[in-house]
């Protein structure tokens, strides 16, 4: 008989006993989340200190690129469809004649007329409306908002009265909240990672200290470019808002000096205790409630759309050069025909510069180094349409 105490007492070999036969031992790799890199043995018996820091600073980067006009000019001129922008120009030229008359309705009258009908707003609410009307109400409440909230106002996800406003908050979120999305979509990017979920996050690497460092600093640096959960939050029942986002040479989402909600291209919003919404006095750039065109806008045939993006249906819409070039190739030729109006679309119009810098990002070469990493997990407060929104990291390893 084969010496199998002997054999095993060396650490080496044993009996398999399917087969009977002295079968040598393969001892087990050893697994630790110690490690940001792989779980090699060469990387375990001398690990190495993980510089996640440079993945973190080319995203500042790109979240703070801003291209100057000549960039953006070029960007436009190179990327833009110019037989689409072409084909758009009697429609744009078109609109800008047409918001005439919400302009008129909302900046030149004391009162908006299709309030006169509306039955599901109060009477005090159209008296609170007119603070809003003629060009007092509209220029001084343009340069009195504030994008900074005192105190989280909630919004129904149920709303009563106007359909409008719970799309449109959903809008804004995907746009300049920081969701679960993003957060995901960065950590893949800069560092290499292949996970699609703060669960997955959680799953694989949860006590891994280097990277509760490294999400830490990644949560803080995309706090300063998006939302967090300083400025917003949601349950399954509501949306609770504090702050909005800064749109350079645009208007803004803000509270008004009288405390409403001001959304462009919809209008002022006065939300009561339970998070219902009314809308108090409509966008200048919206048809909402004028016959006919009021209905064309709803089927997206005229009009600015009545959202965050604020942007025409037009051939090319979805190419923001496209888009800008039609826009900005129809104000000189609204100017001749004497449209004055169409200058207050120029600050509107490059206000979307945001969406072109992705474009000239992309026409100058920009990209992010990929780096092999891996990541930890996250809490987060309710969910939205694009994704959950970000809370307070939580590992129960790190004890934070």
């Amino acid at each position: 008989m084969a010496d199998v105490y002997g054999k095993l007492g060396s650490g080496t070999d044993y009996v398999d006993p399917k087969t009977g036969e002295i079968a040598e031992i393969t001892q087990p790799e050893e697994y630790s989340t110690a490690s940001a890199f792989d779980n090699s043995v060469e990387t375990l018996s001398s690990p190495e200190e993980w510089n996640y820091k440079p993945g973190i600073e080319a995203l500042a980067d790109e979240l703070s690129y801003k291209p100057t006009l000549k960039q953006m000019a070029s960007t436009v001129a190179s990327e833009a469809e110019w037989g689409k922008v072409l084909a758009n120009q009697p429609k744009m030229i078109g609109e800008f004649f047409g918001e005439l008359i919400p302009m008129a309705r909302r900046v030149a009258s004391p009162v908006d007329p299709t309030m006169l009908w509306d039955t599901e707003t109060s009477l005090g609410d159209k008296a609170k409306g007119l603070l809003y009307q003629n060009p007092l109400g509209y220029f001084g409440n343009l340069l009195t908002t504030d994008i900074k909230g005192k105190n989280f106002r909630k919004i129904a996800r149920n709303q009563e009265n106007e359909n409008m406003l719970v799309p449109y908050i959903e809008k804004y979120i995907q746009e300049y909240g920081l969701t679960e999305d993003k957060f995901i979509e960065a950590a893949n990017s800069i560092w290499g990672l292949d996970v699609v979920s703060m669960a997955d996050l959680q799953r694989k690497y949860k006590g891994n200290a280097q990277v509760d460092e490294a999400l830490h600093a990644l949560k803080a640096e995309m706090s300063k470019h998006y939302l967090d959960e300083n400025d917003w939050y949601s349950d399954d029942d509501y949306y609770y808002i504090k702050n909005f986002q800064e749109i350079p040479m645009g208007v803004n989402a803000a509270w008004t000096w009288a405390g409403d909600m001001q959304l462009p291209h919809l209008g002022i919003i006065k939300l009561d205790d339970e998070g219902q919404g009314s809308l108090i006095s409509k966008s200048a750039t919206s048809y909402e409630d004028i016959p006919i065109l009021g209905a064309m806008q709803d089927k997206g045939w005229i009009g600015a759309a009545e959202d965050p993006s604020g942007m025409y249906s037009m051939f090319g819409s979805d190419n923001p050069a496209t888009q800008a070039a039609s826009m900005l190739t129809a104000l000189p030729l609204s100017l001749a025909t004497g449209n004055i109006k169409s200058i207050a679309a120029a600050p509107s119009i490059m206000g979307k510069s945001g969406k072109i810098s992705k474009v000239a990002q992309g026409a100058l070469g920009w990209e992010l180094p990929l780096k092999p990493m891996v990541t930890g997990a996250w809490k987060h407060k309710g969910k939205t349409a694009g994704g959950v929104g970000i809370g307070s990291l939580g590992y129960a390893a790190s004890g934070r």
